[in-house]
């Protein structure tokens, strides 16, 4: 309640080992998430019996069935993640990013593996794989060579430099058929070069759509990726985070609706 108060939090993250006063703890997030509009992520540990007994002897209260847990945390509006990683990664996207006004995702890759391990997720994260609208399909098969898979998701190969990502963006963002953009890229010096970055601040700044980025590689991807959270477009280096980060932002969504 506290945090709820303060003016500089805008989002606040739980790491919770047990509850003294479970009912209290999930009133209290209710009137913070209706009244203050401030979402509440929470990590809970000690889930099986052996850790929530440890649990208890670290803290002093007890851990309770995590079932049970889990039940009251998603009743209360809660959004409640598996990891100290996934907890971050909600942080990070409900921090920096817009309210999407749904869980429809759109995807523009240039390697198609880990989007497609993405896509196994969507359902238990209230996420959807959005269908394009006509107008977008026609505008990007006519922009795009023919070696490219046009549809969602958008395949632009390895090929791929900045500004067919920059075009893809724009087409995601114009279709109200699509609430949630998240570009995969697998960063190389040379075709995408670090103007990416450019691209990626100028959507940033209309705060239109929450873009979500993935990211895996060396180096060259790790000095990219701060020069983009620089700008306040969150980079995850893991599908589960990646797809984690915009199920939290479909499930804000959800509860803000509820809430008023």
């Amino acid at each position: 309640w506290y945090l709820s108060e303060d003016p500089q939090t805008r989002v606040i993250g739980l790491y919770v080992e047990g509850l003294g006063d479970g009912r209290k703890f999930m009133n209290t997030a209710r009137r913070v998430i209706k009244e203050r509009g401030k979402p509440v992520v929470v990590f809970k540990n000690g889930r099986s019996a052996r850790g929530a007994k440890q649990a208890a002897s670290h803290t002093g209260s007890l851990g309770g069935s995590y079932a049970v847990v889990k039940g009251a945390l998603d009743q209360s509006g809660i959004i409640s993640v598996d990891s100290y990683e996934e907890m971050t990664a909600a942080l990070k996207a409900l921090t920096w990013q817009p309210v999407p006004n749904g869980g429809r995702v759109a995807m523009v890759t240039n390697g198609a593996g880990p989007v497609i391990a993405a896509i196994d997720h969507f359902e238990g994260l209230g996420l959807q794989v959005a269908e394009l609208s006509e107008e977008t399909k026609k505008s990007l098969k006519e922009h795009y060579p023919s070696t490219y898979v046009i549809g969602n998701p958008c395949d632009i190969t390895g090929s791929a430099n900045a500004d067919d990502y920059r075009f893809a963006i724009q087409s995601f963002m114009d279709d109200p058929n699509i609430d949630i953009i998240m570009p995969w890229f697998v960063f190389q010096d040379d075709p995408l070069e670090e103007s990416i970055v450019d691209v990626l601040a100028s959507f940033q700044k209309q705060k239109k759509k929450p873009i979500l980025v993935g990211a895996m590689g060396g180096p060259f991807t790790e000095r990219i990726s701060e020069r983009i959270e620089d700008v306040n477009v969150p980079v995850y280096h893991s599908v589960i985070e990646w797809v984690t980060a915009a199920g939290a932002l479909a499930k804000w969504t959800r509860v803000r609706g509820q809430a008023k």
